[in-house]
């Protein structure tokens, strides 16, 4: 799935439209290719997503009713299996009482004309950083983010900071070590798990003959 963190004026102007009391800066692009998406909006465990559609020609927004259980809607679930062109599916995610921010469903013609970022290089060393930044809390049983990522993939303490003070310098992260959407759209969805430094072999089925990623 192609996606973009953005808060392109255009975008900004969407969230307004549909969800005016976020004012945050979660927010990502992506194209809908339909097939069936559940629209449930019920909570459960602390999660919960809030839709809406938008005519992006009239600025008209439709939101769409709480569904998703046996006391709503009842008791059937919105899907969507197709989106028309300029029609954007709008979702504010809540995960385990977190907000993350909103993503904007459009068709794939509409999210080709937002100009998708071209590709850029980037080291093993600064993909560790940008994943493990994106993808873990700063410290876990002790360990902060770059300790996770030494033990799990190889990467030194020299090498991350090096490597941070290269993405800070490219705009992927900020001074305080926060990633920017830049950063997560050089990221995109990549696993920290399966990200090594060359050479490293952790445990004992790589050592047996397996590639480190």
């Amino acid at each position: 799935m192609n996606e973009i963190w953005t808060t392109a004026p255009e975008v900004l102007k969407i969230v307004e439209q549909t969800f005016p009391g976020y004012k945050g800066n979660k927010i990502r692009v992506c194209a809908c290719t339909g097939g069936g998406m559940r629209l449930d909006s019920s909570w459960q465990d602390g999660s919960r997503d809030l839709w809406a559609l938008l005519d992006m020609a009239t600025g008209r927004g439709i939101a769409i009713p709480e569904n998703g259980t046996p006391f709503s809607n009842g008791g059937q679930i919105f899907t969507l299996d197709h989106l028309p062109a300029n029609i954007a599916l709008v979702q504010h995610i809540t995960f385990c009482g977190n907000d993350h921010g909103i993503r904007i469903h459009v068709s794939p013609e509409n999210l080709n004309r937002l100009a998708l970022p071209a590709a850029v290089p980037v080291t093993q060393a600064e993909k560790i950083v940008l994943a493990y930044t994106r993808g873990r809390k700063s410290s876990y049983n002790g360990k902060n983010r770059q300790q996770m990522a030494e033990e799990d993939s190889g990467i030194t303490l020299g090498q991350w900071e090096e490597s941070k003070a290269a993405c800070v310098a490219k705009g992927w992260l900020l001074k305080s070590g926060a990633i920017t959407n830049d950063g997560r759209n050089v990221i995109g969805t990549t696993n920290p798990d399966y990200l090594k430094m060359p050479g490293f072999k952790r445990n004992d089925w790589e050592r047996d003959g397996s590639e480190a990623a």
